[in-house]
């Protein structure tokens, strides 16, 4: 895991976190309270001053991100050292510089800054005359725990950044895979009424050429309406709004087919599904048939859809005569799509074109 982090202390949204150990600075006025015959009036204010001092240089270095906090932290040895001249009540205070070593730096240059704490923390014990367990211990003690207090923190931190660049990516990845699935979702949608419109409007142009104008017109109505329809496909595709019936959708395709002069045989056992499952279904069958409609030239259509305790399978083929199978973007769009849901698809042409698809019972939204 990389050990950098750019982040101050108090970039973590946790007030409490930050401010709440500061609860632990009242012992800094504990040798004020009970040896008070040992400190003057002035005394007194010094302390306090430097109390204020102190929660100042805390203020500034929870606010500050990495080495830039050196000096604050340096400030604040410095200080500790001073007021010990003071009060002996700094050994409260020191701990709190460590935490700042173990959360703004590295480990070997937060280990360095430990160890300066420690020696500043003998310089004043040595200075002032406070070599003692009672000055000393607390101060060693609280000083390295809270600096490893630190470098978890900065462990957690550095962990909780890494998650979002992750997720960030995810998603990254997830909106590239959503346009991708709007593209095949526009292609399969709209595939089959672009190729009616291209055959209606052709058929129209024939008509006028021979002034059969009755059936021309009629022609370029049945264009008008397929172009509102492919419309209302693409703002619905695009929206993700789009709400379909799979049976609704196979009676429509079969209506095409018979309209082209194919006999369409539909076995239909679906009996419960999901969105997803549905809304891929709908868009395979729909894939094939306007492949059907495109390069057939058989007359009898079969489908078949079943399903089982093992999943649900789809079976669609034609007896037109097939010499090869080129995968363009409606096979490509297929068979990707049963990749997404773990199933998988088989495409023969030995007799007609036959593509059968089969998805697991596990498909959900």
């Amino acid at each position: 895991m990389s050990d950098k982090l750019k982040q101050s202390l108090i970039d973590g949204g946790r007030p409490y976190w930050v401010w709440g150990p500061l609860v632990f600075t009242s012992f800094y006025f504990l040798p004020l309270i009970f040896s008070n015959q040992h400190f003057s009036l002035l005394t007194g204010f010094i302390s306090v001053g430097i109390y204020i001092s102190f929660l100042f240089l805390y203020h500034k270095a929870a606010n500050t991100r990495g080495d830039e906090v050196s000096p604050t932290i340096v400030l604040m040895i410095t200080l500790c050292i001073l007021g010990t001249y003071i009060t002996p009540g700094t050994q409260a205070l020191f701990g709190f510089i460590s935490f700042f070593c173990g959360f703004n730096f590295s480990f070997k240059k937060g280990l360095i800054g430990l160890i300066s704490v420690l020696v500043a923390v003998l310089i004043s014990a040595i200075a002032f005359n406070y070599i003692d367990v009672y000055f000393i211990s607390p101060a060693v003690i609280v000083s390295i725990a809270l600096f490893f207090m630190g470098r978890a923190e900065r462990k957690d931190r550095i962990h909780a950044a890494q998650e979002k660049v992750s997720q960030e990516s995810i998603e990254q990845l997830a909106t590239i895979a959503e346009r991708e699935r709007i593209a095949r979702d526009m292609h399969d949608l709209i595939g089959h009424s672009l190729t009616s419109i291209a055959l209606k409007a052709e058929l129209a142009e024939k008509y006028l050429s021979v002034e059969k104008f009755d059936l021309a017109k009629q022609e370029v109505s049945e264009v008008s309406t397929l172009s509102r329809d492919i419309l209302s496909q693409v703002r619905q595709a695009v929206s993700g709004l789009k709400t379909r019936d799979i049976n609704g959708q196979i009676a429509q395709l079969e209506s095409k087919l018979i309209k082209h002069n194919f006999s369409v045989q539909v076995t239909n056992n679906l009996f419960k599904s999901s969105a997803m499952l549905e809304s891929s279904l709908i868009l395979m069958l729909t894939e094939a048939v306007t492949n059907i409609l495109k390069h057939s030239n058989g007359d009898t259509v079969t489908i078949k859809l079943e399903q089982s305790d093992s999943g649900v399978s789809l079976y669609i083929s034609d007896n037109g005569i097939v010499e090869e199978v080129n995968f363009g973007n409606g096979l490509t769009g297929i068979t990707e799509r049963c990749q997404q849901l773990n199933g998988s698809v088989e495409v023969e042409h030995t007799h007609g074109m036959c593509i059968q698809i089969n998805l697991p019972e596990n498909v959900d939204d």
